[in-house]
């Protein structure tokens, strides 16, 4: 699976300088280390690449080889694997790894926002609820984080997913499935649903916080590890969060910079995106948490009892028995300390 992923990139090229307004460590390690980090490619990469961006890596001792996937299960199945140190995913994607016993850490958070909207094709002019659309086809990618958050929003408007044909179907395929006539709605995710709206495709009937905020969802993506390396590479697993708030931080204090540089890596990776799509991306997707607190892991909770309804896990995974938060926690103080 691995030998699919483009070329890895050697982090720590740019020093950041304190125009910038980010904290400058107190004094950088003499040594280096070593460490491989998985990301998934799209808006929940722009952490771990500001950070190689503006030498957060460097001046935190590290040499990181970063290595891009397309999904966060490509990551955590590497991760347990050997091949990766770190990787980040949705928690969805970790619920899975604890109900298969596999011993996954929650170290930090990698953002967090809702991007999932409910689209239908722009020739249906009429459906103005998911009520009007029961019995018809509806393509989704079963077992994602924005699927199951649609199914919770559902139970909010006495509805299941049983009340629709509904069917797997990967994101990037549904808009031609809109067209085609094979489905009569889509829950997807950025940046397909805007671009597909922008398009001409298909038109929004629900909008991310109009699904979201029923739940109550906060959707965080988060920063994984294993008890393996916290056990023999506690070093690295400091090091590597403390830039990583510092990247966190900078995204918070400069979102013009950080919203350009997120285009920058799209359009670098043959996958521009357009200026409003951007927009929408960044109205959503919120950077200013690295902690792993108590909204996130009630957001997790409650996806795991909802993943429990759906029958894709057998029990719910204690959350909190696999969250570690000392080291994003040090990182924070250190941070905080050196304004």
């Amino acid at each position: 699976m691995l030998s699919r992923f483009p070329p890895l990139l050697l982090v720590g090229v740019l020093a950041v300088t304190g125009a910038l307004g980010v904290a400058q460590p107190a004094a950088q390690p003499r040594d280096v280390l070593k460490t491989h980090f998985i990301y998934v490619t799209g808006t929940s990469s722009l952490i771990p690449l500001i950070a190689q961006e503006q030498g957060f890596f460097k001046d935190a001792g590290l040499e990181v080889t970063l290595q891009r996937s397309t999904t966060g299960t490509e990551g955590v199945q590497a991760l347990f694997g050997g091949a990766t140190d770190f990787t980040t995913t949705a928690d969805a994607r970790v619920l899975q790894a604890l109900s298969r016993d596999l011993p996954v850490v929650v170290v930090g958070v990698n953002g967090y926002g809702f991007l999932g909207k409910f689209l239908v094709p722009a020739s249906d002019t009429k459906s103005r609820t998911m009520a009007d659309l029961k019995g018809q086809p509806i393509v989704a990618q079963v077992g994602s984080g924005v699927h199951t958050v649609w199914t919770q929003y559902l139970e909010t408007q006495g509805l299941s997913s049983g009340d629709f044909q509904v069917k797997n179907l990967p994101v990037p395929d549904m808009p031609a499935a809109l067209q085609a006539g094979s489905a009569k709605g889509a829950i997807m995710w950025e940046p397909f649903a805007s671009r597909s709206v922008k398009q001409g495709l298909t038109r929004v009937l629900l909008t991310e916080p109009q699904i979201a905020g029923p739940v109550g969802s906060v959707y965080p993506f988060y920063l994984v590890t294993s008890r393996k390396v916290i056990q023999e590479k506690r070093d690295v697993v400091q090091r590597l969060m403390n830039a990583w708030v510092r990247s966190s931080m900078w995204i918070t204090e400069n979102p013009a910079k950080a919203k350009a540089f997120l285009g920058e890596t799209f359009a670098r990776g043959g996958r521009p995106l357009e200026p409003e799509v951007l927009n929408v991306i960044f109205d959503q997707q919120k950077y200013d948490a690295y902690t792993v607190d108590d909204r996130f892991v009630k957001d997790t909770s409650n996806v795991a009892k909802q993943l429990v309804k759906l029958g894709t896990l057998k029990a719910t995974p204690d959350l909190t028995k696999s969250v570690d938060t000392s080291f994003a926690e040090k990182a924070g103080q250190a941070s905080r300390a050196a304004r």
